[in-house]
């Protein structure tokens, strides 16, 4: 992660490290922010869309339904997996 940061513009340390620590907080809470971001919402009748994943076609587990998922746990798992192998 790179962070564009003016340190001469900050010459106190703790100024400094005050607003690293700024940065990496606000990159992190919006990369959870974004990952947790719902795949689909209940329709008007309380149901769901997507019951099944849209992966293997295996139900998906009600607390992850409550989520707003539409993979599995394994799914979701195995694609994680591949995104982070593909971003090494």
């Amino acid at each position: 992660m790179t962070l564009d940061i003016a340190t001469d513009r900050l010459p106190d340390p703790v100024d400094q490290a005050s607003e690293v620590e700024a940065k990496f907080r606000d990159k992190a809470l919006e990369e959870c922010r974004r990952r947790n971001v719902q795949e689909q919402t209940r329709n008007p009748d309380g149901t769901w869309p997507t019951t099944e994943c849209v992966d293997c076609g295996e139900p998906i587990q009600p607390a992850r339904l409550a989520l707003g998922r539409v993979r599995c746990v394994d799914c979701q798992s195995r694609r994680e997996r591949m995104q982070r192998q593909r971003a090494s």
